[in-house]
């Protein structure tokens, strides 16, 4: 006979299951960040564990992107090799600034089959773990797109036109049919790092939003 589920154990499986398919999870009740970390370590291996908030020592400030500064992120996927991304909230800064989504889901729906095996088999990354494409896996979707690290050039010949649509593709769907996710303090988010590009807005100089951001690998075997 099977020990019954913890409580923990069945949070996770909900958490889980939301994340196969609506590519995101949403805690709006306060918890208490050791809770939040403990679901997050339920999901995975936790790889990375940041503050996002910006910074305004400007005698030491180096300027990073996104992480602490109050600038723009564009829609983007997080680490190569993450599978989820959490988001806990400390202080959820102006009502106005919001975690934004995108399912890639629907932004892969704009391609033809050509184009696809095309995303599957071209490599337009080149970091240190090697070239890699856009489009890694239909079944299960693994779509890693972060506009920082490439950029609709000259040097991908005849890639260019498709990695192009790519851009304005991405573009269209922020237009159409955007998540909008508000924060409130103690509430925290998970998100399916290989179905859903997420980004936010430029934030106010003065805002307070502090998030802490977990970086979670399945765990295999």
């Amino acid at each position: 006979m099977q020990n019954p589920l913890s409580a923990l154990d069945v949070d996770v499986l909900k958490i889980k299951n939301a994340l196969d398919t609506a590519g995101f999870y949403s805690i709006k009740t306060e918890i208490p960040f050791d809770r939040f970390k403990a679901l997050s370590f339920g999901l995975g291996h936790i790889t990375a564990v940041n503050s996002i908030k910006v910074e305004r020592d400007t005698a030491n400030f180096k300027k990073r992107v996104y992480i602490d500064s109050d600038m723009e992120a564009p829609f983007h996927t997080d680490g190569l090799y993450t599978d989820y991304v959490a988001w806990y909230c400390i202080d959820p800064g102006y009502q106005s600034e919001e975690t934004l989504l995108l399912d890639s889901r629907t932004i892969v729906a704009h391609f033809s089959e050509e184009e696809k095996n095309q995303l599957k088999n071209i490599p337009y990354y080149h970091l240190n773990a090697g070239p890699f494409p856009i489009l890694r896996s239909e079944t299960p979707l693994d779509f890693y797109f972060v506009p920082s690290q490439i950029s609709p050039s000259e040097k991908h010949g005849p890639n260019l036109q498709l990695l192009k649509k790519v851009f304005a593709v991405i573009d269209q769907v922020s237009q159409e049919s955007v998540i909008r996710i508000q924060y409130t303090q103690h509430h925290c988010l998970f998100i399916n790092n290989k179905l859903l590009l997420h980004g936010r807005g430029k934030l106010d100089p003065t805002t307070s939003r502090h998030l802490k951001r977990l970086w979670i690998q399945k765990r295999t075997g």
